[in-house]
């Protein structure tokens, strides 16, 4: 019963060893896996911009280049100006809250980029690029939006209007600020 009992301690032993080193393998493997894509998220920060002629099939590149209309550009509903991409946000103020986003939204279509060496496809698909706001319009207490303003944002399927009827109210009772951001043909980017 004694060399059972040894024997038995023994397995046990070997089973929490082996359960141990298993966890500790998997440990770092993910940690590995995570080191991996920090790196090459650093990467594709540092990397200088290339043209588009000048992408490599493999890994990341940052790339500059002219964007050309794509099939369809977008009405901005702010300005009216087309573009390949928008974005636009309405805020209003409330005394004691200060300024608060009543709708944000924006959206994109796919568009070539052209370089010295060639032109580049890009599709942003649901991702909305990061654009430097062109335009503001504040609308003070009391005043309207301006009738071709909000027509055009009216027109855009991104909110609810039904639900939300005071996104566009002829008159609003507190400040407004109407935000937009246009990535248009003819500017230069990086993506």
């Amino acid at each position: 019963m004694g060399s059972s009992g040894a024997l038995a301690e023994v397995l046990l032993s070997l089973s929490f060893l082996l359960f141990g080193l298993g966890l500790l393998g998997g440990g770092g493997y993910f940690i590995y896996g995570a080191g991996k894509r920090l790196l090459g998220t650093a990467h594709a920060s540092i990397t200088e911009p290339v043209g588009p002629g000048e992408v490599s099939t493999g890994g990341h590149a940052t790339v500059e280049g002219e964007v050309l209309a794509g099939s369809e550009t977008l009405r901005s509903p702010l300005s009216g100006r087309q573009a390949v991409a928008h974005q636009y946000r309405i805020e209003q103020q409330t005394d004691g809250v200060g300024w608060w986003t009543v709708a944000d939204d924006g959206h994109s279509r796919p568009f070539e980029l052209q370089g010295a060496l060639g032109r580049l496809s890009v599709d942003p698909g649901d991702e909305q690029p990061a654009i430097d706001t062109d335009d503001s319009l504040q609308v003070a207490g009391g005043e309207s939006l301006p009738a071709d303003v909000r027509d055009r944002l009216a027109e855009s399927d991104r909110f609810d209007l039904a639900a939300h009827p005071g996104y566009l109210a002829s008159s609003v009772t507190e400040p407004r600020r109407y935000e937009e951001s246009t990535l248009e043909p003819g500017e230069t980017v990086y993506v």
